[in-house]
């Protein structure tokens, strides 16, 4: 929740595959913001900025060699410029949320 999440990930597939990130911007910062602006990065050699204005689903990829691993673990972080709080419209869930993630792994 919130603007940013990082996680590790440890998949051999990925080194064959390369990295697949699924994600949807939420209509509620669309709304109240116009866009958003999602950063990525792996491992710390790739980084990919992009702008959003629509809620449908978005994919993200990482070819595997902009993400070389020696041991198939993948440091993957985001960073989401806006988030929005549902208590902000009376509801009672007081969470920062940013992206709703579907996906995180081997390109399908």
């Amino acid at each position: 929740t919130g603007r940013s999440f990082a996680l590790e990930l440890q998949n051999e597939d990925i080194t064959k595959e390369g990295l697949e990130i699924s994600f949807v911007v939420p209509p509620q910062i669309l709304n109240k913001f116009g866009s958003d602006t999602v950063t990525f990065d792996v491992n710390g050699q790739c980084q990919k900025v992009y702008t959003y204005t629509t809620s449908d689903v978005q994919t993200v990829y990482f070819s595997p060699d902009e993400i070389n691993s020696e041991d198939d673990i993948y440091s993957i972080s985001c960073y989401s410029n806006e988030f929005f709080n549902p208590a902000d419209d009376g509801s009672d869930d007081d969470r920062n949320l940013a992206l709703q993630i579907i996906y995180i792994g081997a390109r399908r």
